[in-house]
């Protein structure tokens, strides 16, 4: 399989971000893109932590100083994301009278990009943390003549192969598809449903580790469809649902990985004393 290289996926990244400001400063008094500028402040901790993410799993497959400087700009376009979108969403509407003073504020919602980064990358990271420890996946040296290799550090060729062992994750399938069913049905309850689905699921990844992706797509879904079920009702905006989208998809993943934490480091606990 061919993989992108990281200089054409951080140059199309860059170039958005930069044609979005050029909007953004040409346009900001339209509601429609200042409604889009606190959408995406909103968004900006997630997606700067899966960049984050995709830079240091991609960093040995690019030297050049220009993919350096790429990142360094981008990170920083990431920060001023942020800063636009919470202070367009302080300010108020264009045309307004809620009073929001720049100058001053600008330094404390700097300040706020930090601890919400913070968590927001923990959570990342802890996913990926334990979808290492599920056993599913392994790298091996690719034999002559396999067009499914990817180039590893210093040219070596490696193909992964998935562990075909565990039966299709039939449970988590059901659980996520009940999990999104009962958050259309009742989304003011989304957030209790989507933690015992999460539970659910733990249990599901634990017998069997191919569930792990599919429990966290249903959370996904199941999210996302709740905030569609506010809209459809009349309960909350379009954009506000949107806004809100990301960090209920995250609180969701995080009471899946709590229990499955604790699954983990209990059966290595038992390991230990087995042996």
């Amino acid at each position: 399989m061919r993989v992108t290289r990281p200089f054409i996926v951080l140059s199309f990244v860059a170039t958005t971000l930069v044609a979005w400001f050029v909007i953004r400063m040409g346009f900001g008094e339209h509601p429609l893109v200042w409604r889009t500028s606190c959408l995406l402040g909103a968004w900006a901790p997630v997606l700067s932590s899966l960049l984050f993410v995709y830079v240091r799993s991609v960093g040995d497959r690019e030297h050049s100083v220009s993919v350096a400087w790429l990142v360094r700009a981008i990170g920083m376009h990431c920060v001023l994301l942020w800063m636009c979108g919470i202070g367009d969403w302080l300010g108020g509407p264009p045309g307004g009278d809620r009073r929001w003073i720049a100058d001053a504020g600008a330094p404390l919602v700097l300040l706020g990009f930090v601890p919400v980064f913070a968590v927001t990358f923990t959570a990342v990271e802890w996913l990926r943390s334990v979808s290492k420890r599920i056993p599913h996946a392994f790298l091996r040296p690719a034999m002559p003549g396999e067009r499914s290799s990817i180039e590893a550090f210093r040219g070596v060729e490696l193909v992964r192969e998935t562990v075909r062992i565990a039966p299709s994750p039939r449970a988590a399938y059901a659980i996520g598809g009940a999990s999104i069913a009962a958050s259309w049905v009742a989304p003011e309850h989304s957030i209790a449903l989507c933690g015992l689905a999460g539970v659910a699921l733990a249990l599901a990844c634990i017998k069997n580790a191919r569930a792990l992706v599919p429990s966290v797509l249903s959370l996904i879904g199941a999210s996302v469809v709740a905030g569609s079920a506010r809209v459809v009702h009349g309960a909350d905006s379009l954009f506000h649902t949107l806004a809100v989208a990301p960090w209920a998809a995250l609180a969701a993943i995080v009471a899946l990985l709590v229990p499955l934490e604790l699954a983990l480091r209990a059966r290595c606990a038992n390991v230990g004393v087995a042996a």
